[in-house]
């Protein structure tokens, strides 16, 4: 039996053009949404809840060190970080563990705060909308994501966010 496009070769090109197109089109379209559901990383970028502060620092390469001041004293490690065009100041946060000291919580100031809002909107699009929201003197909204508690804080001036392990559903 002679299929249609037997006696055609033109159709039978435009034929397979087309399906090639549609297929790419179709791998295309997986590999986006499996991109932009997997997160960057667990936890925040280079570190797990409970490393030590000699591993965040092997996992920054040496760009995390011990602060300037010890104005928090659970604050063992800052760096600069950058982010696209956003300046971020890290503070790592350690706890007494089982092992020693444990990372609990990152904080990250914006430097350049007139970004203020783009940094917002760049969370809600990784995040989704937000699970609620602080309001009061310092306010910002707060997501659950993938075992992490994140948290935009503002005033009206600094910007910081929060990222900690989630300890309890209730808020």
């Amino acid at each position: 039996m002679d299929l249609p496009f037997d006696t055609c070769p033109k159709i039978a090109y435009l034929l397979e053009h087309y399906m090639n197109r549609y297929i790419f089109l179709l791998l295309a379209g997986f590999c986006f949404v499996v991109w932009s559901v997997l997160p960057v990383s667990a936890e925040w970028e280079f570190t797990k809840w409970g490393m030590s502060p000699e591993q965040v620092i092997q996992a920054s390469k040496g760009q995390a060190h011990p602060p300037g001041t010890k104005d928090i004293p659970s604050v063992l490690l800052t760096q600069d970080w950058e982010s696209g065009r956003f300046l971020f100041v890290v503070s790592y946060f350690f706890e007494k563990g089982a092992t020693g000291q444990v990372l609990t919580r990152i904080k990250l100031e914006l430097k350049n705060t007139e970004l203020k809002s783009e940094v917002l909107a760049d969370l809600k699009r990784k995040y989704g909308p937000p699970r609620g929201e602080l309001k009061g003197h310092i306010s910002g909204p707060y997501w659950e994501y993938q075992g992490d508690d994140i948290n935009y804080l503002t005033d009206q001036e600094a910007v910081t966010i929060h990222y900690a392990p989630v300890v309890s559903k209730g808020r």
